[in-house]
């Protein structure tokens, strides 16, 4: 079992990525474009203990797991429960960032 002591949580759509960095208090939206995914990652410069909780949105999410991968990035798709009598709800950032707070801390 793999202990991470900081998380980087990331709400994935079809064109953009925000994401919130635990370590720094930070948020970023980005493109979901390789050149912007790889450019971000870089910036951020994620420490091994550093795990990366992705929204699971089929394969919209698949070019960063595949960038992560290759950087050997640990990271967990989680799902969240965000329908409302069939539709969904406007994503509320602060909300989703305790969401994977408390999810990072069961998979670490």
């Amino acid at each position: 079992m793999s202990i991470y002591r900081s998380y980087i949580g990331i709400d994935i759509s079809k064109l953009t990525l925000d994401l919130f960095d635990d370590r720094t208090g930070e948020h970023y939206c980005f493109s979901s474009k390789s050149h912007s995914i790889e450019e971000t990652l870089d910036r951020l410069a994620p420490s091994p203990d550093t795990l990366f909780v992705l929204e699971a949105m089929g394969s919209y999410g698949q070019r960063l797991e595949d960038i992560l991968h290759q950087r050997g990035h640990a990271f967990a798709r989680v799902l969240r429960a965000t329908h409302n009598k069939g539709r969904r709800k406007s994503p509320d950032l602060t909300g989703w960032n305790k969401f994977l707070y408390a999810n990072a801390n069961r998979i670490g």
